[in-house]
């Protein structure tokens, strides 16, 4: 297996016509996808497994925006996702460190992202690509629907 790591601009929609189950939460929503990847402060990591047609097999998601108080850039990580086939053995890690590639080149002061506690799996992953959790995080929802 040859896990490759791209990051995708609208040109490259085609890609995400060939997703493994599991990667993404809810089927791609083509119209969405497109209008992410026009934007130029939004970002997709995706990871392919170049020996199985190209085929994703995980993905990480990102914003950069600039806060009114800094000179500089800051990016979060919206969300990251890997098919359960190619868990444990290195795409997340690989999409991670691609995704903090962007945020360097793209001039941010920061990444950052927020996720459970229990999240054994993510904090892991987090840490690998060294990442310092702080102390404590607390998560809160706005439903808008």
């Amino acid at each position: 297996m040859t896990i490759a790591v791209r990051s995708l601009t609208v040109s490259d929609f085609d890609a995400l016509k060939n997703v493994a189950d599991g990667v993404f939460d809810d089927p791609l929503v083509p119209s969405s996808a497109k209008s992410f990847l026009k934007n130029q402060d939004n970002y997709l990591v995706v990871a392919v497994d170049e020996d199985n047609a190209d085929r994703v097999v995980g993905f990480a998601s990102a914003v950069k925006y600039l806060h009114p108080d800094k000179e500089k850039p800051e990016m979060v990580v919206l969300e990251i996702g890997v098919a359960p086939p190619y868990r444990q053995q290195g795409a997340g890690k690989k999409i991670m460190n691609a995704m903090l590639a962007e945020a360097k080149k793209s001039g941010c002061r920061v990444a950052w992202l927020a996720t459970e506690p229990d999240n054994v799996a993510a904090l892991a992953l987090y840490k690998a690509a060294g990442g310092k959790p702080p102390e404590t995080c607390i998560h809160i929802d706005f439903d808008l629907d």
